[in-house]
């Protein structure tokens, strides 16, 4: 082999492994999914958001408080009032109570009521006059409560006692005054079968002390 033929091999030789290297080295199919960014350097997907895997096609989401995640587009669908990528943020204004950030809730204030606190649900009775801006009632002197529904006052309040308090009194007075009356009837019975029995006993021994006077 001469040697002009042996650097005409080499050259192709040079061609053929720079070609194959060029080759290897843009080979990368990898398709990242979910505006993930192909680095053809190392051929990885950088992922974007909340999405991992060697292709950005897996989510990491976790949706809190009962929300719902969608596979598809990595999203959470909140419930009620909670917001947020993760629904860990309470929107709820409470515009006549307190907040229960927790649970996301509104504790009203008086007779407020709904969601946001912002509903009346007063209904005066018993003559009770109803003022709309403050959600109340006044209430005549002879009756009392949020409603003026306690009627007549004096037998509901009783010196600042609740009607519960009430109740509990009459019941352990009631308990009191009865429960001794099977004890009294009893101790009465025995009494009676005591005088009864002295009373024929005293017979018997009168009739005895008779016979003994016989011939």
């Amino acid at each position: 082999m001469t040697l002009l033929k042996l650097y005409a091999m080499l050259a192709v030789t040079v061609v053929i492994l720079s070609t194959s290297h060029n080759a290897v080295q843009g080979k990368c199919t990898k398709v990242c999914e979910h505006k993930g960014h192909l680095d053809q350097n190392n051929c990885t997907c950088k992922c974007q958001g909340l999405w991992e895997g060697d292709t950005c096609d897996t989510c990491t989401l976790n949706c809190l408080n009962d929300g719902c995640r969608r596979e598809a587009s990595c999203f959470c669908d909140c419930k009620y009032y909670w917001r947020g990528n993760r629904c860990e943020k309470c929107s709820l204004k409470c515009v006549h109570g307190e907040l229960d950030g927790k649970h996301c809730l509104c504790e009203c204030y008086g007779l407020w009521t709904g969601d946001k606190c912002d509903i009346c649900s007063a209904d005066c009775f018993n003559g009770g006059s109803f003022h709309e801006e403050t959600c109340s009632c006044t209430c005549p002197s002879n009756v009392g409560g949020p409603e003026c529904q306690l009627f007549p006052k004096a037998m509901h309040e009783a010196d600042g006692l609740s009607v519960g308090t009430i109740v509990v009194i009459a019941v352990a007075c009631l308990v009191a005054v009865t429960a001794p009356v099977p004890w009294v009837l009893y101790m009465r019975r025995k009494r009676q079968n005591r005088k009864e029995q002295n009373a024929l006993i005293k017979k018997n021994v009168q009739s005895q002390a008779n016979l003994s006077f016989l011939p």
